[in-house]
């Protein structure tokens, strides 16, 4: 009991020193400039101070450049670490044999354990902070997303705007992928009633040409469908519309004059899913929007992974709660159509510093460092409040025949642990397949997600079960 209290003591004490020396607030960023801004601040849910050592982790490795690589190199260390501990604890009690045995059957239990928990960062309701707009005649604008009826899309239309809600948007695009039949029969709806009002929807899709384009402010249903760059451009351009190029610095393919050239009204300066790109990369795009006069913009583009946004539009629209739908839309599509780049500030949410692809294997030392500095003291509480749970449970299972029985059954233990897994895999391939029928042609990621999710879950779960009946039979002997 002794020696676990000292280590959790020494594990809060090293945290401390980390916010002591270190401590850097979460910063919000204009994306062109970089540059602190003022009317905006976070808002952190009651729900996450009170689980902060249990979804903060996740919901940073959410805003991480490449979250599933870096938290695949969390596993990584974990595993290793496992690895070394089995080698150096008891020495004289247990034979390298036994040791490397126990080892090598927690390796699959911990992989199971691991895609569980990513696939509850993706779709578990995680208390993401949110940022909160101190000024009236500001509004948050979100321009790339998408939903289902996108081939890489995850969530329905209705869920869509939800996470929109939550995240402090005031008005968001949908641009699903090559159409947007689907879009506008959901804003028709809103118009309707059908649909609550706010966040207000508008039209938009992701045009799949030499580079993806945006095509923002559709008020009919065109099908683009082998359209070239030209023709989708003056497609929206005919419906007073804006063409804006999506991630280009995602392979910069083409120049950014070879669009220029075709007519588009701007690039996005910020995307969430490419979160860091070379700073020579930004300087081009800052430098031909102003020459050129052409937009700069921020997105969430968001597939439906997570609750976590990081990027805003912030729009100047004074009045727009009195305003209706038609109004609204037309105020947003004004600003676009004439350029008014003056009237949109792209801002960021920023907490950590790129990690170099090839320092990669040290990410977890990155997490720590970055992840820490920058909680607010009733986050550190928090911490404080759950170590003291951990210690008086840990005191709580040295009594506890059952704990101490798991404890000394290390298949049994394994067995359960690996159960639990399994179930939350199946759960979650079950659920994707099961909105496979009614996508039709629209959508292919719930079937390539499912199928392997689920058949991963069952094997895991036969896995588990091997492992309690080899400890069943064990015990017998």
């Amino acid at each position: 009991m002794t020696n676990v209290k000292t280590k959790l003591l020494i594990i809060f004490g090293i945290i401390g020193v980390i916010y002591m020396i270190i401590h850097e607030p979460i910063r919000i960023l204009d994306a062109v400039t970089l540059l602190p801004v003022k009317d905006f601040d976070l808002s952190i849910s009651i729900w996450r101070i009170i689980f902060e050592p249990i979804v903060g982790p996740m919901l940073f490795y959410l805003r991480a450049g490449n979250p599933v690589e870096e938290f695949f190199m969390l596993f990584i260390w974990i595993i290793i670490a496992a690895f070394i501990l089995s080698l150096i604890r008891k020495i004289s009690r247990h034979s390298i044999r036994k040791r490397l045995l126990k080892w090598v059957a927690m390796i699959p239990i911990a992989f199971s354990v691991w895609l569980a928990v990513l696939l509850m960062m993706i779709f578990a309701p995680l208390p993401s902070n949110r940022i909160a707009n101190h000024n009236p005649d500001l509004i948050l604008l979100g321009t790339h997303s998408h939903t289902h009826y996108s081939h890489d899309g995850l969530i329905s239309q209705r869920d869509m705007k939800d996470w929109h809600e939550n995240n402090g948007f005031d008005a968001f695009f949908i641009t699903d992928h090559n159409h947007h039949e689907q879009t506008l029969k959901f804003i028709e709806r809103q118009r309707q009633g059908k649909v609550s009002p706010d966040p207000l929807i508008l039209c938009g899709e992701e045009f799949s040409g030499s580079n993806h384009i945006l095509l923002l402010g559709f008020e009919r249903n065109t099908i683009t469908k082998g359209f070239t760059d030209e023709e989708a451009i003056d497609a929206i351009h005919d419906q007073s519309g804006s063409a804006i190029v999506a991630h280009w610095f995602e392979g910069e393919r083409n120049s950014i004059q070879f669009y220029i050239d075709k007519g588009v009204d701007g690039f996005e300066i910020a995307n969430q899913n490419d979160v860091f790109y070379p700073e020579r990369v930004h300087k081009a795009i800052v430098q031909n929007c102003v020459d050129d006069d052409l937009l700069m913009i921020g997105s969430s583009d968001y597939h439906g992974y997570g609750t976590a946004c990081f990027t805003w539009n912030a729009l100047k629209i004074p009045g727009w709660h009195e305003m209706d739908y038609d109004d609204k839309t037309q105020s947003i599509m004004s600003i676009f159509r004439g350029h008014e780049q003056e009237k949109i500030q792209v801002i960021i949410y920023r907490d950590r510093s790129l990690i170099p692809k090839g320092q990669m294997v040290v990410s977890p030392l990155y997490f720590i460092y970055y992840y820490f500095r920058g909680l607010t003291v009733i986050q550190l509480f928090s911490w404080l409040i759950w170590i003291v749970i951990m210690i008086q449970l840990t005191n709580r299972r040295n009594t506890c025949k059952l704990c101490m029985y798991l404890k000394n059954h290390f298949l049994i233990r394994y067995g359960i642990l690996g159960g639990i897994g399994s179930f939350i895999l199946i759960a979650t391939g079950l659920m994707l397949l099961a909105k496979v029928e009614g996508l039709g042609a629209y959508n292919d990621i719930h079937q390539e997600y499912g199928a392997p999710i689920t058949l991963i879950g069952v094997g895991i779960f036969v896995y588990s079960l091997i492992l309690m009946l080899i400890a069943n039979k064990t015990q017998k002997k």
